[in-house]
């Protein structure tokens, strides 16, 4: 188990938001954490793949080339 100390103001405002939405405050902070690292995860993905775009090891297509190659099919 993890704890986490949260200032005044944030600790309010989760409260409030729990009251609000029905929901716990370690519900909501877990769905925060969980939607944190993935964002984090994503992130780290995207900064892969635009190195490996300027290394030229991987290719792009613009949008129009995409949305042609759509509507071919």
């Amino acid at each position: 188990m993890t704890s986490i100390l949260l200032d005044s103001d944030t600790e309010r405002g989760l409260k409030t938001l729990a009251h609000l939405t029905g929901r716990s405050a370690p519900d909501l902070l877990h769905e925060a954490v969980i939607s944190y690292l993935d964002d984090i995860q994503d992130a780290r993905e995207a900064e892969a793949v635009y190195r490996r775009i300027e290394a030229g090891e991987e290719g792009v297509i613009s949008l129009e080339e995409s949305l042609r190659d759509d509507l071919a099919r």
